[in-house]
């Protein structure tokens, strides 16, 4: 089951709270929730660069137009709020390890249940429609042609797999 990727900014009570969690001297003003596996506090800066990262809808860049989602087996969409309810005001420990291991232990599920084979997960974009998450940057465009050449070849791959 999939869920959100939530970045909060905290009220004043909320700050008072997480900073008593985590010590007072830490600067807190965001909270990055991910559903059941935990949850980071800090700086809206700190939480914001998780959060683009990990947000489903961009992913990373791996190859010039190919973009590919850091945990596609865990959130479903990314969610930035003002008003949040949080239980927990303590930062997961190893929060990146705890959804390295999820997102993995959730493809070998899925593996499983489409007959032990597992497609590639990489998406293809046109280049030059999304700004690369790193650095913020135009993706340089290399042709139309590249990126139908890599549909055909993610395409054949995946049938050679079956």
């Amino acid at each position: 089951m999939k869920h959100n990727l939530t970045l909060v900014k905290l009220t004043a009570e909320q700050i008072a709270r997480a900073k008593e969690a985590n010590g007072s001297r830490k600067r807190i003003t965001h909270a990055l929730i991910c559903g059941p596996y935990g949850q980071f506090f800090g700086t809206e800066k700190q939480c914001l660069r998780y959060f683009t990262v990990w947000d489903p809808a961009y992913g990373i860049e791996v190859l010039p137009g190919k973009f590919k989602a850091i945990f596609p087996n865990l959130f479903s969409k990314a969610v930035k709020t003002d008003t949040h309810e949080i239980t927990d005001y303590e930062s997961t420990p190893d929060l990146t390890d705890i959804l390295i291991k999820a997102n993995d232990g959730n493809q070998q599920r899925n593996a499983k249940i489409h007959g032990g084979v597992q497609l590639p997960d990489v998406e293809v974009r046109p280049t030059g429609t999304k700004n690369t998450v790193a650095t913020g940057e135009k993706v340089q465009g290399i042709g139309c042609f590249l990126t139908i050449f890599v549909t055909v070849l993610l395409i054949l791959i995946a049938l050679v797999v079956c």
